[in-house]
């Protein structure tokens, strides 16, 4: 993709790939330029491709999603495909100007997102069918970015060597914490770690999370499902983008870490550098 000198931009790359002893991707990423084109999509929405790069103009509106589809091998896929079709048509409409306008439409956009998806898994599999996702979607105008999520996908923020979580997991474990005020034990972690609280396509009590935070240049927005923040610590994950020249290389390094470490699960991450210029092809 060429490009011409300006800022502020964004350089993209995300992977999103079966996991060691998994026979299916049930994960995907995407990246959308507002306002025109089709998205550039990897992992189980478009399966040929397992990795995505790209650089982008961050003034004119950029969205980054990741998306954990739920409901079994076929439904997964169902999920994350309805996803990325229902925010694609929903990122060609006009998106407020004021930041404050800007969250309650992207919270919006989640609600309507959410029921498309149960009305494509009523479209595909009758009037019972049902299946599900969790996602973590951020939009970028400028150096703003404005983070809305459900479920156990993460948003981090690296600035400075050091890795900020954005979102709070809709987990069982969670809940446990909130309700009890304690930790649960290994056993409990073992039973409840992979149960969600909301995600879209369960119902109409779904609340999304919005949140926003202003970038500066070198900072690093990553977005990754289970398969690697629950198995790669984030002194690690602090190390590996610490030294990333490649953001292609640095998705690769981190999913191999994931397995190496024993993620069983498919791994999905998206790596977006706020650069303040942009002069060649990603």
């Amino acid at each position: 993709m060429q490009t011409q000198a300006g800022g502020p931009w964004l350089r993209v790359a995300a992977r999103s790939v079966v996991g060691p002893v998994k026979v299916h991707n049930q994960q995907a990423a995407a990246v959308f330029e507002l306002g025109g084109g089709d998205p550039l999509v990897c992992g189980s929405a478009s399966p040929r491709n397992a990795a995505l790069t790209g650089a982008f103009p961050a003034d004119a509106g950029v969205g980054l999603l990741v998306v954990h589809g739920i409901g079994g091998q076929s439904t997964g896929d169902w999920a994350c495909e309805a996803v990325v079709d229902a925010l694609a048509a929903q990122l060609r409409e006009e998106i407020p100007e004021d930041a404050e306008a800007r969250s309650a439409w992207l919270a919006g956009a989640l609600h309507e997102t959410s029921a498309r998806v149960d009305a494509y898994a009523k479209k595909r599999s009758g009037p019972h069918g049902s299946l599900g996702a969790t996602v973590v979607f951020a939009v970028a105008f400028g150096n703003a970015v404005h983070v809305v999520h459900v479920g156990d996908v993460r948003a981090y923020l690296f600035r400075d060597g050091r890795l900020l979580q954005l979102t709070v997991d809709d987990s069982l474990i969670n809940h446990y914490r909130a309700e009890t005020g304690l930790e649960p034990t290994e056993e409990e972690r073992r039973q409840i770690r992979n149960i969600i609280t909301q995600g879209l396509g369960f119902d109409g009590k779904m609340k999304p999370h919005v949140g926003s935070i202003e970038a500066g240049a070198g900072d690093v927005l990553m977005i990754c499902t289970p398969g690697l923040h629950e198995f790669v610590d984030v002194a690690k994950i602090e190390e590996e983008l610490g030294r990333a020249a490649d953001l292609g290389e640095a998705c690769a390094k981190l999913e191999a870490l994931a397995v190496s470490r024993g993620s069983d699960a498919n791994v999905s991450v998206l790596l977006a550098r706020f650069e303040g210029r942009q002069s060649a092809g990603a």
